[in-house]
Formats: structure tokens, C-alpha cells, sequence
């Protein structure tokens, strides 16, 4: 599994900036399933990318709470971010999704009553492969909550126990969810029990043993390219970090031959590796994961030339590193040429479409140098084209694109344009979208408009997840203005023709309009009427698993409502916007059996694996379909529990 990152093709309108924005603040009532109080559960926004927690309070003794946080100007939070953590160690952890934490400045959002489930300890005991048990193993717990089929973000912190002489090991109280426990001992394979293991625990929570093969140590050596020895490097193996010695040596536990395994190693002034590694009889074969991600997996025959073009065969694992390649360049004021002071760059390889549009991939936030204000140089450690996204207080994220070379060497005299962002009101030359946003007749006070684009539908194993089912994904904002005078005015980064806009209150989202096309260098005039909301209210029958239920509904466009069901089965949306929806019920301790299972297996062949990949979401296979009409509340839905 791998923790899901901030998508930065889909923000990069939202970079970092200046600390000096304003406040809004989040409030609600932390309960248990009875309705009494939690008191003095933690209530934190963690930090998310490279943006710190942005704030942590505690509940009263009431259960209640207030959290102010102020807002980055360039980082809005407009349905995308971390997710708002409330956890009391020794009860559990639950989460509010980061949809419903569109943030207004200068206003309080009530987020209402949340339920904190009570968590499960687990017990469990670390043997060998005869049954004697391991002293001294490390368990790494942690609960996960799936947002796509097989990417995760945790629910609660991560913790770690060791087992006593017997082997024996008790885990602290654990969140509902996707809890997955490792076992490490040096010596020996790292062993998992996944969340269909853990769930599947008896009444005490107690465990199968995890059962500990030995493991034949992985050597490695780090070297220059005169074959000095690189101390220090910081080497992460799929999770398992370690660093070079004096002598550019290293040893890596827990992998069988089989594995593959991602490398990763990080040297100031040599270029980042990232191979995919295995080992074998013959020794060890590794490819470049860049060279890797443009390959064409439609074919399997033509996927297996494709990847042994790319793939190197050693006797041993050395790492020989290059001196660091760098792309050098200025950024300066679209308008006055002046060199302007850079925040970030984050660098991209890319691919392009047969209309020429630009396709990100492999996008990392990236060490620079700026000698002066302006004047950049930025790492890189593969020979290809580059995409540069770069920041700066005040400025719109400029971005320029690099000649593609096809060997590492200097890439320089690249200029990026930045455009200064305007206040409020006032309008800027080139794409941009503006207008009126009225609630019934009169300027709207309080509200939010994002300029919202659909996810496209991908395949099963990669399907969109929403407490544990299945959807057609969550839509995402590419640029956020707050409503004044009843006025907004956004920026629109590209040409399209599927442009929606978004407007939230406090309460509800307000309006959706689109899909509107903007051609480059227009600038349109958008007006927009709010809408009530309508209430759904249903009731799920037949045969339920015993854990927390969840209602949702989702549309083909982005939007998405979650109501937990009630113990009788009942569950109400108090403000859902006219539309077409699916509805289903899941909970983030179950998975969805639409998405694709160990489809990676090393046992599977290769045509059956990517026959797998290549099968499509289809969210609405098994979806109550509800049409949301204006004026017309919709009551008496049923829906059935599906695993």
C-alpha cells in the first residue's frame, strides 16, 4: 500500500506562499454512539505536503469545540487538504472528510455532532518458522482509510509495540477502519497481517501468529562515478529506511527474491535515485521508475520488450551515483522584467497528448539554489523534458517546460513569467472568470466559488473510494475566490472546455454551473442564483456487518455527500443540490469487492495482471440511482448493504 499524496497537477494554482492570511474556524460536538460528550479529545488539521498543521484544540467537557485557522492566501482550503483528526488515545480516532472544511474567512463553520467510534486493541504473538517465538520484534500499527483502490491516508497516529520473551505483543487501542499491523526483526522477512486478516479477529481481538521467516540479508554499496565510496546516503527500501556507511555500505532486511522492491537514495549534490530493484539467482536487476512510467501496458508483450529495454542486470547491488545535473534559469515580473524572489519549484516529467496538451507525472517538490533573488538552479537526475511549476508570494504559479535531453548535463537560460495576482475585484488580462453570485436576488454575504473540474473515471484497481465504496471521485478545485460584495473573479490556468464553477456557503453547497469553455485569453462573465438544497433521507435494509455505516451519494460531475447511518438504519442528508446521484452504503472498515485484490501478485501472470489493471471503474454498477429534483425532498429511499 502507499499513503496518497497532494496531487500537484491538480493544485498548482494552490502553491505555497505567505503566512499572512486570514482566519475562519471550524466548530462542533465530538459525542459517543450513546450521544454523551467525549471530553478532552485532540481536534488537530495535521500537516499536509509541505504545509504545517495549521492548528489543535481540545474538547471541553461538553464535547464541544472551536478551532481557528488561518488561511495561506495561496493555499486555500476549498475542499482539498488533510482531513480534520479528532482522536483520544485509549476510545479511538475518526476523521471529517476535507470536502466538508471549505474554510470562509472571518466565519465559523458548525460541522455539527461527530460520532468518535470506540477502537479495538488486538493481540497477537511473533514466532519463527518452527513455532518458537521472537523476542524483541518491532509491531508498526496503523489504521488506514482508503481513498482510492489500493492508496491509502491513516486514520489516527502511527504507534509501535515489541513483543516480550513469549513473543506476545497487545497493540494500543486501534481506529475502525483498515488496521494493518507489520512485524520486523533484523534476520528476518517483514511479515503483515492486512486489514481483512485483522478484522476477520476473533471476539478478544486476538490474532493468527505472525509467522517470521528468515531473511537473507540484501548488500549494497554506494559509489561515485570513480567508484568512491558515498557515505551517508539516505537509502529508503519500500518503506525501510537505512544509511550508508563510511565505506558506501549498506544491508537491507526483510525482502525475499522475489520482492520488488522501490530504492530510493538521496545525496546533497548527486542526483535522487529511484529504481525499482529485485533480486534474483543471478543477482539483481533494477529499471529507472521515471523511464518505467511511460510505458505502454496495454500489451503484454509489448510491455515485456518495452521493460527490458530499460532494465539493467548486476551481480551485485551498487548504486553509482552522478554528480547532480542542474537546470538553471531566472523567473521575473511578466510585466516589468524585474527578477522575483522564488518560494518553491516543484518539477514534473511529462508526456504529451496527441492535441499537444501537457500531461504531468512524477511530480516531487525540489531542492533548489537561489543565489539571488530570482535566479534559480534546481537538481535533476534523469535525461528527459521537465516541466517547472514555480511560486512566489504574490504571483501566480508560473511554469515553463525544458528542451529534452538525453543525457544528464546542464539545462540553462530557462525563463519563467510570473503574473502578479491582483486584489479582489480587480480583473487581470488572460483566462479569467467573473461575475455575480446572488441568493434569492440579493449579492450573496458569505461564500466560497472554485473553479471545479470532474476527475476522470480510471480503472478498477486505481477506482475512486468513499468509506469504503466505490464513486466517481470527489471533484477538485483549481482556483478559489472568496465571495465580497456579492463579487468574485477567478483565474483560469488553461483552456478547456469542461470548466464548472462551485459556490459553498457555510451551510451547503450553493450553485454548480458547467461545463463552461474558456478559450485562451477570454474572459467571461458568469452569474450565478444559488439553489436550496433538498433533504434525502432512507433507511438501509436486509443484513448488515457490525460495524459503523455510512451513506453516500455521489454524481458523475465531483459532488459527494456522506450521512452516517443511525442504529436503527436510518440516515438523513440535510442539503443535498439537485441532481443525478448513486447512492451506496460502506464503511472504511470494509473494502469494496470491485476493486481488484493482490492483483499484483507475483504468482499471477504478467497478461493477467495487466488485463486487470486495464478494467474500468464502474461506480455505478451497483448504485441506487436518485434523481434530486429542486422543491422536491427526497424520502422512503432504500438501499441494500453490498460488500
Amino acid at each position: 500500500m502507499r499513503q496518497a499524496i497532494w496531487c500537484l497537477a491538480a493544485t498548482l494554482a494552490m502553491t505555497a506562499g505567505a503566512w499572512a492570511g486570514e482566519s475562519g474556524s471550524y466548530s462542533g460536538r465530538v459525542i459517543h454512539p450513546d450521544g454523551s460528550p467525549v471530553p478532552n479529545a485532540s481536534v488537530l488539521l495535521p500537516e499536509f505536503g509541505d504545509v504545517p498543521s495549521r492548528g489543535e484544540t481540545k474538547t471541553d467537557a461538553d464535547g464541544r469545540f472551536k478551532l481557528t485557522v488561518i488561511e495561506p492566501p495561496d493555499r486555500p482550503l476549498h475542499r482539498v487538504g488533510p482531513a480534520l483528526r479528532i482522536e483520544l488515545p485509549k476510545i479511538g480516532a475518526t476523521y471529517v472528510d476535507p470536502r466538508r472544511l471549505t474554510l470562509f474567512p472571518g466565519t465559523n463553520r458548525d460541522l455539527g455532532e461527530i460520532v468518535l467510534d470506540p477502537g479495538r486493541r488486538y493481540t497477537g504473538r511473533v514466532v519463527d518458522s518452527v513455532g518458537h517465538p521472537i523476542e524483541g520484534a518491532v509491531i508498526e500499527c496503523v489504521t488506514y482509510r482508503y481513498v482510492m483502490g489500493h492508496t491509502v491516508e491513516t486514520i489516527g497516529r502511527e504507534s509501535k509495540v515489541t513483543t516480550d520473551a513469549e513473543g506476545l505483543f497487545v497493540t494500543p487501542v486501534m481506529p475502525l477502519g483498515a488496521p494493518v499491523f507489520a512485524a520486523r526483526k533484523q534476520g528476518y522477512l517483514t511479515k503483515y497481517h492486512d486489514e481483512r486478516v485483522v478484522n476477520a479477529a476473533d471476539a478478544d481481538g486476538r490474532l493468527p501468529d505472525l509467522i517470521l521467516l528468515a531473511s537473507k540479508p540484501i548488500d549494497g554499496r554506494i559509489v561515485d562515478a570513480e567508484g568512491r565510496s558515498i557515505a551517508g546516503a539516505k537509502i529508503n527500501a519500500s518503506g525501510t529506511e537505512t544509511t550508508s556507511d563510511a565505506e558506501g555500505r549498506f544491508v537491507l532486511h526483510g525482502f525475499k527474491d522475489e520482492d520488488d522492491m522501490r530504492l530510493q537514495v538521496d545525496v546533497d549534490g548527486f542526483t535522487f535515485i529511484n529504481w525499482g530493484v529485485k533480486r534474483n539467482d543471478q543477482g539483481f536487476e533494477h529499471y529507472e521508475v521515471a523511464a518505467a512510467s511511460g510505458i505502454d501496458d496495454r500489451d503484454a508483450e509489448t510491455y515485456r520488450k518495452q521493460m527490458e529495454k530499460i532494465t539493467v542486470k548486476s551481480p551485485a547491488l551498487e548504486v553509482v551515483l552522478q554528480r547532480a545535473a542542474h537546470i538553471t534559469g531566472t523567473a521575473i515580473d511578466a510585466e516589468t522584467g524585474e527578477p522575483v524572489e522564488i518560494s518553491r519549484i516543484v518539477l514534473c516529467t511529462f508526456t504529451r497528448k496527441a492535441d499537444g496538451e501537457a500531461v504531468l507525472n512524477g511530480c516531487r517538490l525540489s531542492r533548489f539554489e537561489q543565489p539571488k533573488p530570482g535566479e534559480f538552479s534546481v537538481e535533476y537526475g534523469y535525461p528527459t523534458a521537465y516541466h517547472l511549476a514555480v511560486s512566489a508570494p504574490g504571483y501566480a504559479d508560473g511554469e515553463a517546460f525544458t528542451p529534452p535531453v538525453t543525457k544528464l548535463q546542464p539545462i540553462d537560460s530557462i525563463v519563467v513569467k510570473m503574473t502578479r495576482k491582483l486584489p479582489a475585484g480587480e480583473v487581470q488580462n488572460g483566462r479569467r472568470i467573473s461575475g455575480v453570485v446572488t441568493d434569492d436576488g440579493a449579492p450573496l454575504a458569505v461564500g466560497r466559488v472554485g473553479l471545479w473540474k470532474p476527475r476522470k473515471n480510471g480503472n478498477a484497481v486505481n477506482a475512486y473510494i468513499t468509506r469504503g465504496r466505490t464513486t466517481a471521485g470527489d471533484g477538485y478545485v483549481e482556483q478559489s475566490a472568496v465571495i465580497e460584495n456579492g463579487r468574485y473573479s477567478l483565474t483560469v490556468p488553461y483552456q478547456d472546455e469542461a470548466w464548472y464553477l462551485i459556490v459553498e456557503t457555510p451551510e451547503r453547497v450553493a450553485a454548480l454551473e458547467g461545463p463552461i469553455a474558456v478559450a485562451k485569453d477570454e474572459r467571461k462573465e458568469v452569474n450565478l442564483e444559488t439553489k436550496i438544497g433538498e433533504v434525502v433521507r432512507g433507511r438501509v435494509e436486509g443484513e448488515t456487518p457490525d460495524v459503523p455505516l455510512y451513506a453516500v451519494l455521489f454524481s458523475d460531475i465531483g459532488l459527494q455527500y456522506v450521512s452516517r447511518v443511525r442504529p436503527d438504519g436510518s440516515f438523513e442528508f440535510a442539503s443535498v443540490y439537485p441532481g443525478e446521484y448513486g447512492l451506496k452504503v460502506g464503511s472504511d472498515a470494509l473494502r469494496d469487492s470491485e476493486v481488484p485484490a493482490d492483483w499484483r501478485g507475483s504468482d499471477r501472470p504478467l497478461e493477467e495482471r495487466l488485463a486487470i489493471f486495464a478494467r474500468r471503474n464502474e461506480p455505478w454498477k451497483r448504485a441506487l440511482r436518485v434523481t434530486i429534483e429542486k422543491g422536491k425532498p427526497a424520502d422512503g429511499l432504500t438501499v441494500g448493504f453490498e460488500q
